[in-house]
């Protein structure tokens, strides 16, 4: 079954590599399992503040992801100098964009909290894919479609 079958009338959207879309929920998967493990260890293992280990964890996550996103979703040739300061202002703006939705919408508006954090991850998921794929991951080989 290809991705253009799975997809069917989503695939025009993805633009010309919808494979890389694939990529990157699958990286997305890793990046939180990995976060999720280093936070019960640091918390449960070591005995660390949760704030700390969260801390730590966000960092450490946020490394794997951008590495994940860099070399094996879109596959880019973009040199780090020019691609992390990127990925930070577009890692920046979706924790303050998210912390400015939530608020309005659950503090303010009285919406449940998880209810809104579901769709806001649902909204961010494809927003940020486009944009790291159009403004940070630019300069690689994720526009050559493939065959996943």
């Amino acid at each position: 079954m290809s991705i253009r079958e799975v997809l069917g009338r989503w695939y025009p959207l993805l633009g010309e590599n919808p494979a890389a879309f694939v990529r990157y929920v699958i990286s997305g998967v890793i990046t939180i399992a990995f976060y999720a493990l280093i936070l019960v260890s640091l918390v449960e293992g070591l005995d660390l503040a949760r704030g700390l280990a969260v801390g730590i964890g966000m960092v450490l996550a946020g490394l794997l992801n951008y590495l994940l996103n860099k070399w094996f979703v879109f596959r880019s040739g973009r040199r780090h100098v020019q691609a992390a300061p990127r990925y930070l202002a577009v890692l920046g703006g979706n924790i303050a964009a998210n912390m400015a939705v939530t608020w309005i919408a659950s503090d303010i508006a009285g919406l449940p909290y998880g209810l809104v954090q579901v769709v806001y991850v649902l909204v961010a998921t494809v927003t940020v894919f486009f944009v790291l794929r159009r403004w940070v991951m630019i300069g690689g080989s994720s526009a050559a479609p493939d065959n996943m």
